[in-house]
């Protein structure tokens, strides 16, 4: 499953590197023109966390 995530503006490389190993995420794609927002995969819907803003589940049929 794919997800959108947008990390806080101060969450740093090492902590969204850490938070998405721990969680069994693999970076998608890195859009330039936002900072801290990654496409992920993983096989569960991510944790909300601290460093995390929001989380949307990047369905095929679109963001209902």
């Amino acid at each position: 499953m794919n997800f959108l995530i947008d990390f806080i503006d101060t969450a740093t490389s090492n902590d969204i590197d850490s938070y998405l190993e721990a969680n069994g995420l693999t970076k998608v794609k890195t859009y330039n023109n936002y900072k801290n927002v990654f496409l992920v995969q993983g096989e569960i819907t991510p944790p909300k966390t601290d460093l995390v803003e929001y989380i949307v589940h990047d369905d095929p049929n679109g963001i209902q």
